[in-house]
C-alpha cells in the first residue's frame, strides 16, 4: 500500500536498505494480487500497471537530513519488516514510528521479526523516547499504553505459533487462532473480513518462515 501510495508523492523516497532490496525483486509494474492478503490495494481494480516507487536515497542503521533549522533523524528498527524504519525530528519532539505499534487494525504478520518488534518497543518505552509524542502509521497519535497492547499482541502471536510447532492440521489452527486474534480490536463489520485475512495469510506466511512448512498458496508465492 505504502509503495504505491508514494507514487504521488513528487519528492526523493528515503528507505531502509532492507526495504530497497525487498522493493527491487518486484516486478516493474503492479499486477494485482491473485491471492488477497488484506491490504488496502486488494480492493483497488484500476491500479493495476502502476510502476514500483524505488527509492532514491537509502540507509543502513542511521541517517540524518539538516533542512533548515531542523534535523531530521531516521532509525533502523526491524520488527514489522526487516525494514521498517523511524523518523525523528527532535526539536519538535515528535517520532514518527511506521507499523511498530498498530492497536486500530492488525498488522500484517507476514514479515514481521518478532523478537526484534519486542525489543524496538521496549525502546519506545526507555527514558530517550520519553519527551516524544509518537506517531503510529494507522493509530495516529498514540499513547505509552498503547505500547502494551501492542507487546502484547505480539508476545500471543509468538506462543500461539510455538504451540503449533508440531501440531496436525495447521491451515486450520492458523485459521481459528486469527480469529482468536482478531477480538483484540474494535473493527466495524466492514473491516472485520479484510482484517481477518491480513490475520491469517499474515500468520501462514510468517509460520512457514518460522517452521518451513507449506501452507495454501501464500507460502509459495513468497
Amino acid at each position: 500500500d505504502r509503495v504505491l501510495g508514494a507514487r504521488l508523492i513528487d519528492i526523493p523516497l528515503i528507505a531502509q536498505d532492507a526495504t530497497r532490496k525487498q522493493i527491487s525483486t518486484w516486478s516493474d509494474t503492479y499486477k494485482g494480487n491473485a491471492h488477497p492478503i488484506g491490504s488496502e490495494a486488494d480492493s483497488f481494480k484500476r491500479i493495476t500497471g502502476i510502476s514500483r516507487a524505488i527509492p532514491d536515497l537509502t540507509f543502513s542503521t542511521k541517517m540524518k537530513l539538516y533542512i533548515q533549522e531542523l534535523d531530521i533523524e531516521f532509525e533502523h528498527h526491524p520488527g514489522p519488516t526487516p525494514g521498517s524504519m523511524w523518523v525523528l525530528i527532535p526539536k519538535m519532539g515528535v517520532a514518527f514510528i511506521g507499523d511498530a505499534v498498530s492497536t486500530s487494525t492488525p498488522p500484517f504478520m507476514g514479515e514481521a521479526e518478532i523478537e526484534n518488534w519486542l525489543s524496538a518497543l521496549d525502546e519506545l518505552r526507555n527514558h530517550r523516547m520519553m519527551g516524544y509524542t509518537l506517531v503510529s502509521a494507522r493509530d495516529g497519535v498514540i499513547d505509552r499504553q498503547a505500547i502494551n497492547i501492542a507487546a502484547r499482541f505480539l508476545r500471543k502471536v509468538r506462543d500461539r505459533l510455538k504451540k503449533m510447532k508440531s501440531t496436525d492440521e495447521p491451515e486450520r489452527k492458523i485459521e481459528a487462532i486469527s480469529k482468536e486474534l482478531l477480538g483484540n480490536f474494535k473493527l466495524t463489520t466492514s473491516q472485520q473480513e479484510r482484517a481477518l485475512t491480513r490475520l491469517h495469510v499474515g500468520l501462514s506466511q510468517l509460520y512457514c518462515r518460522l517452521y518451513g512448512v507449506d501452507l495454501q498458496p501464500w507460502c509459495r508465492d513468497k
